[in-house]
């Protein structure tokens, strides 16, 4: 886009008046050679004198009140670069020809140049305001060199989905500024660790949208190892607000007045609005108590899929969408419950038994060894050695187990005898008004 253009819907003001410069701050207007420039830089910040409080807090008299030295990374810088020396030459018109000329039609190419030349000089001015807020290094002192080496390991997709320029100091002071607009204060567990914001950037700044379940999910936000889905849906969510603070919504985006909510201040419709994320969040909590973490599990799920396909695909901000999923939690709670129910139907019995359980066959084995041995333990508990097992075809006459000899040890736990055991009960072949079939018998046979 041509430079003309970007200032052609200002209407010229004419030469802005001519400003002083305080003494504290010739040095740096030296330096960075700008000194023909305080005029309109004055006139931008609506002050009549350049001092180093107006440089320090350059870019805040701008329509976008954005400090140049409080932007985060290289993509930002230039952004709120350009927006302000594009409204520095629509108060000078003069700073379209600052640079020299390309000949006769190139008019729009010098302005072009020009505009890049002051860029350039704002970029050195923030430099320099930088350095000296650092300070000199003492007399003698030396700059310590760091001697670790850190080797991080990523993935291409990895690579691709980072947003590199996010660090601590910048997420430090998107903190701050959760409290200034909305009176937020983001626990230690409930904030996502550093890498995880700079993947959440990559979505929130770059692609514009929540994070794609399918790429980088909501269970991604580990912390503890007793995290549960809700834990780890509350960091994605918060995350992605925090990332996004400050941050108005787009034009071509529909808000619906949603990034508006309980703001503090005068701060325009949020992109994404930290009030109507809390108010989602609660509406999972209410039912916290009825539900197992499987189904909060399945609840965060569908909340996910439907938040990045409301802002990728709708043309949603997230402050929107969020605000239409908060009527829609109490079916996707419902749904859940169903589904988790339909999963833990009882399932039919298969003919192979499962693992480490025993078949049918090795359960009567079992039962006949326990039998074996609980009769020899009841043996030996009445004083009596346990009696030997006859071989096939010995002992009782189709009966295999008891040995038809005197003294031996009879079904009822006593002792053989010839006629009948006297203390046993009444033998059934006797009942029966038979004889008796053995030589020896354990029962009684006296009527």
């Amino acid at each position: 886009m041509a430079a003309p253009a970007i200032a052609a819907g200002a209407a010229p003001t004419g030469p802005p008046p001519e400003a002083e410069v305080d003494e504290d701050c010739e040095a740096v207007v030296s330096e960075a050679g700008i000194e023909w420039l305080v005029n309109a830089m004055c006139a931008l910040e609506g002050v009549g004198r350049m001092t180093m409080k107006v440089l320090k807090n350059i870019g805040v008299g701008a329509s976008s009140g954005v400090k140049l030295l409080e932007c985060v990374g290289a993509k930002e810088s230039a952004e709120y670069r350009q927006k302000y020396v594009t409204e520095l030459v629509a108060i000078d018109q003069s700073l379209y020809k600052i640079t020299p000329p390309l000949g006769k039609g190139k008019a729009s190419e010098r302005a072009q140049n020009s505009m890049k030349e002051l860029m350039r000089m704002i970029a050195e001015l923030c430099e320099i305001l930088k350095k000296a807020e650092k300070g000199p290094a003492p007399d003698g002192a030396t700059t310590a060199q760091k001697s670790i080496l850190t080797v991080v390991t990523q993935t291409e997709e990895d690579r691709e989905t980072t947003l590199a320029s996010l660090d601590s100091a910048a997420v430090g002071s998107r903190r701050e500024l959760l409290k200034t607009m909305y009176n937020v204060r983001l626990q230690p567990h409930e904030m996502a660790q550093l890498n995880q914001l700079k993947r959440i950037g990559h979505w929130v700044v770059t692609e514009r949208c929540f994070p794609d379940p399918g790429r980088y999910p909501y269970t991604k936000m580990t912390g503890a190892s007793t995290d549960g889905h809700l834990m780890q849906f509350r960091r994605m969510l918060l995350g992605c607000v925090l990332v996004a603070v400050g941050d108005g919504a787009p034009k071509d985006k529909r808000d619906d007045g949603a990034g508006k909510k309980d703001l503090r201040g005068s701060y325009k419709a949020q992109w994404a609005n930290a009030n109507v994320a809390i108010d989602l969040l609660a509406q999972i909590e209410e039912k916290r108590d009825v539900l197992t973490n499987a189904e909060i599990g399945l609840v965060c799920a569908t909340l996910s899929t439907a938040l990045y396909k409301s802002t990728s695909l709708g043309g949603e901000t997230l402050s929107l969408a969020m605000a239409q999923a908060i009527s829609t939690v109490p079916q996707v709670i419902q749904n859940a419950q169903a589904v988790a129910a339909r999963t833990q139907t009882k399932q039919p019995k298969l003919n192979k038994p499962p693992e480490g359980e025993l078949t049918d066959k090795q359960k009567k084995k079992k039962k006949e060894e326990e039998k074996k041995r609980q009769r020899q333990l009841d043996l030996a508990l009445a004083g009596s050695p346990p009696a030997k097992e006859p071989k096939t075809g010995e002992g009782k006459p189709g009966v295999a187990g008891w040995a038809d000899e005197e003294g031996a040890i009879g079904p009822n736990r006593l002792p053989r005898m010839v006629g009948g055991n006297p203390e046993g009960d009444l033998c059934k072949y006797i009942q029966a008004g038979r004889t008796c079939r053995f030589k020896t018998c354990s029962f009684s046979h006296e009527e």
